[in-house]
């Protein structure tokens, strides 16, 4: 958790000519927030998608699978951002499959960094994982 966003600036310093995504969850996107400094820094045309479900849903499942009471799992309330720019990079919101894709095609374009806000059903993670 939080590895994305620093594993994404070094691909995108080592790859400067090619495209790089880092999909990451909010809990993840938040404990590295500041790296994003990094990327704005360089001018690096990253493309961080944060899939936003308020929760540390992978560990909140991980308990439930154990019987234990769901806790200390809740993030925030409301959206995340509220807002267009966080650390002065700009932020695309999207809440629907369409809007996601138009994201990403202004997003290829870029020149510099910026930030999708992805809102997700959390319950898809039940689908994703394995209680293993």
């Amino acid at each position: 958790m939080g590895f994305g966003l620093p594993a994404a600036i070094a691909a995108q310093l080592n790859n400067p000519d090619r495209p790089v995504v880092c999909v990451t969850g909010d809990g993840g996107f938040l404990m590295m927030l500041g790296e994003l400094i990094t990327a704005r820094r360089y001018k690096l045309p990253l493309i961080v998608i944060v899939l936003e479900d308020r929760e540390l849903n992978l560990i909140k499942l991980k308990q439930e699978w154990k019987g234990v009471e769901p806790a200390a799992t809740g993030l925030y309330s409301g959206d995340l951002f509220q807002a267009d720019r966080v650390l002065g990079v700009k932020i695309i919101r999207a809440e629907t499959g369409s809007q996601m894709k138009k994201a990403v095609n202004d997003a290829l374009v870029c020149t510099e960094p910026l930030v999708i806000e992805a809102l997700i059903d959390p319950s898809d993670y039940t689908q994703l994982i394995s209680p293993q």
